[in-house]
């Protein structure tokens, strides 16, 4: 029952990294015939930005200090884009790095703004 206590407020954490890496990670002909098939053409650059700010949010409600999160999320960012160089049909790209970083500035600004308005809820 500890365990899951401790494993169960990952689960969102780890659901949409898997999400994420797996869409990184497909090769680019694979890629295309998925995202084609669920109709998702023009989303890529959003997908950066939408993962590092979902990311950036639920570890700033989990209280790890910013820093460390900019850092994470930069570096997980800049791992995939320099991984990204041996996977056939994919190529590293400077726009998905800005995504990254756009997207982990706005989700710990919401996480911020969240904090403020649940503290602000509660002291009246």
């Amino acid at each position: 029952m500890v365990l899951m206590r401790r494993v169960l407020p990952l689960a969102p954490f780890l659901l949409v990294s898997l999400a994420f890496l797996t869409g990184a990670f497909l090769p680019g002909e694979i890629r295309v015939v998925f995202r084609d098939a669920l109709m998702l053409s023009g989303v890529d650059g959003y997908a950066h930005l939408i993962f590092c700010f979902l990311m950036a949010f639920m570890l700033s409600r989990r209280r790890v200090a910013w820093p460390y999160i900019l850092v994470f999320m930069l570096g997980l960012g800049a791992l995939i884009e320099l991984i990204q160089v041996w996977i056939p049909g994919r190529s590293p790209s400077w726009d998905d790095f800005w995504d990254d970083g756009i997207g982990t500035l706005l989700g710990m600004f919401f996480a911020w703004f969240v904090s403020k308005s649940d503290q602000r809820g509660i002291d009246g």
